[in-house]
Protein backbone atom coordinates (compact mmCIF):
# COMPACT_ATOMS: atom_id res chain seq x y z
CA UNK A 1 0.00 0.00 0.00
CA UNK A 2 2.19 2.91 -1.05
CA UNK A 3 1.27 5.89 0.43
CA UNK A 4 0.23 4.30 3.49
CA UNK A 5 1.41 5.98 6.91
CA UNK A 6 2.07 4.69 10.64
CA UNK A 7 1.00 6.34 13.52
CA UNK A 8 2.81 5.52 16.39
CA UNK A 9 1.19 5.09 20.02
CA UNK A 10 1.65 8.27 21.19
CA UNK A 11 -0.32 10.19 18.55
CA UNK A 12 -3.05 7.91 19.34
CA UNK A 13 -3.09 7.88 23.15
CA UNK A 14 -3.14 11.90 22.79
CA UNK A 15 -6.42 10.88 20.36
CA UNK A 16 -8.60 8.96 22.41
CA UNK A 17 -7.72 10.89 25.78
CA UNK A 18 -10.30 13.95 26.49
CA UNK A 19 -8.15 16.83 27.66
CA UNK A 20 -9.01 19.82 26.57
CA UNK A 21 -6.02 21.63 28.58
CA UNK A 22 -3.66 19.69 26.57
CA UNK A 23 -3.37 20.61 22.97
CA UNK A 24 -1.88 17.91 21.67
CA UNK A 25 -5.04 15.90 22.06
CA UNK A 26 -7.21 17.99 19.63
CA UNK A 27 -4.44 18.17 17.20
CA UNK A 28 -4.29 13.94 17.56
CA UNK A 29 -8.23 13.94 17.44
CA UNK A 30 -8.17 16.38 13.69
CA UNK A 31 -5.07 14.39 12.34
CA UNK A 32 -6.23 11.45 13.07
CA UNK A 33 -9.08 11.65 11.46
CA UNK A 34 -7.61 13.45 8.30
CA UNK A 35 -5.63 10.43 7.44
CA UNK A 36 -6.92 8.14 5.25
CA UNK A 37 -4.14 5.15 4.53
CA UNK A 38 -3.30 4.17 8.09
CA UNK A 39 -1.00 1.31 9.03
CA UNK A 40 -0.59 0.35 12.96
CA UNK A 41 1.39 -2.53 14.51
CA UNK A 42 1.10 -5.01 17.19
CA UNK A 43 3.68 -2.71 19.32
CA UNK A 44 1.07 0.49 18.48
CA UNK A 45 -2.06 -1.42 20.38
CA UNK A 46 0.04 -2.82 22.86
CA UNK A 47 2.02 0.39 23.84
CA UNK A 48 -1.81 2.07 23.60
CA UNK A 49 -3.63 -0.58 25.85
CA UNK A 50 -0.56 -0.46 28.61
CA UNK A 51 -0.39 3.28 28.42
CA UNK A 52 -4.30 4.20 28.64
CA UNK A 53 -5.21 1.64 30.96
CA UNK A 54 -3.67 3.55 33.69
CA UNK A 55 -6.77 6.18 33.15
CA UNK A 56 -9.45 4.85 31.65
CA UNK A 57 -11.76 1.56 31.77
CA UNK A 58 -10.96 -1.22 29.99
CA UNK A 59 -14.31 -1.24 27.89
CA UNK A 60 -13.44 2.07 26.68
CA UNK A 61 -9.78 0.62 25.85
CA UNK A 62 -11.21 -1.94 24.03
CA UNK A 63 -13.88 -0.18 21.92
CA UNK A 64 -11.44 2.20 20.84
CA UNK A 65 -9.01 -0.64 19.91
CA UNK A 66 -11.48 -1.83 17.99
CA UNK A 67 -12.21 1.08 15.51
CA UNK A 68 -8.59 1.35 15.37
CA UNK A 69 -8.27 -2.05 14.05
CA UNK A 70 -11.78 -1.63 12.00
CA UNK A 71 -9.91 1.91 10.33
CA UNK A 72 -6.61 0.90 10.15
CA UNK A 73 -4.14 -1.81 8.14
CA UNK A 74 -1.86 -4.15 10.93
CA UNK A 75 1.16 -4.78 10.08
CA UNK A 76 2.36 -8.48 11.80
CA UNK A 77 4.97 -9.08 13.24
CA UNK A 78 6.73 -11.67 11.29
CA UNK A 79 10.53 -12.27 10.65
CA UNK A 80 11.12 -9.96 8.65
CA UNK A 81 9.92 -7.41 10.46
CA UNK A 82 12.13 -8.66 12.97
CA UNK A 83 15.29 -9.04 10.94
CA UNK A 84 14.25 -5.61 9.76
CA UNK A 85 14.27 -4.21 13.00
CA UNK A 86 17.74 -5.75 13.89
CA UNK A 87 18.76 -4.31 11.28
CA UNK A 88 17.84 -0.85 11.96
CA UNK A 89 18.82 -1.11 16.07
CA UNK A 90 22.50 -2.28 14.62
CA UNK A 91 22.52 0.72 11.54
CA UNK A 92 20.89 3.57 13.74
CA UNK A 93 21.86 2.77 17.39
CA UNK A 94 17.84 3.26 18.26
CA UNK A 95 15.89 1.59 21.23
CA UNK A 96 14.72 -1.85 19.82
CA UNK A 97 11.21 -0.51 20.22
CA UNK A 98 12.06 2.05 17.77
CA UNK A 99 13.33 -0.03 15.70
CA UNK A 100 10.79 -2.14 15.62
CA UNK A 101 7.98 0.38 14.71
CA UNK A 102 10.19 2.06 11.61
CA UNK A 103 10.87 -1.78 10.19
CA UNK A 104 6.65 -2.51 10.65
CA UNK A 105 6.63 0.65 8.93
CA UNK A 106 9.28 0.08 6.25
CA UNK A 107 7.63 -3.31 5.88
CA UNK A 108 4.12 -1.76 5.64
CA UNK A 109 5.73 0.05 2.40
CA UNK A 110 4.51 3.76 4.13
CA UNK A 111 6.25 6.36 3.20
CA UNK A 112 5.95 7.95 6.48
CA UNK A 113 5.76 7.36 9.81
CA UNK A 114 4.14 9.98 12.47
CA UNK A 115 5.35 9.97 15.90
CA UNK A 116 7.14 12.22 19.09
CA UNK A 117 9.78 9.71 19.42
CA UNK A 118 11.73 10.30 16.76
CA UNK A 119 13.82 13.11 14.94
CA UNK A 120 11.00 15.21 13.18
CA UNK A 121 12.51 15.08 9.31
CA UNK A 122 14.99 12.01 9.46
CA UNK A 123 14.52 10.40 6.78
CA UNK A 124 15.49 6.40 7.51
CA UNK A 125 15.68 4.75 4.13
CA UNK A 126 12.03 5.79 2.28
CA UNK A 127 10.52 6.26 5.22
CA UNK A 128 10.45 10.30 6.57
CA UNK A 129 9.47 10.51 10.17
CA UNK A 130 6.75 13.29 11.02
CA UNK A 131 6.39 14.90 14.40
CA UNK A 132 2.64 15.92 13.57
CA UNK A 133 3.09 18.55 17.04
CA UNK A 134 6.05 19.87 14.74
CA UNK A 135 4.41 19.67 11.06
Amino acid sequence: MSGAELIDSNIWIYDHQDAPDDPRSALAWAFVRRETHIVISAQVVAEYFNIVRRKDEEERILRNIARMLRRCRVQPLDSAVIQRTLAIRKRYGFSIWDSQIVAAALEADCRRLYTEDLQHGQVIETLEIIDPFKA
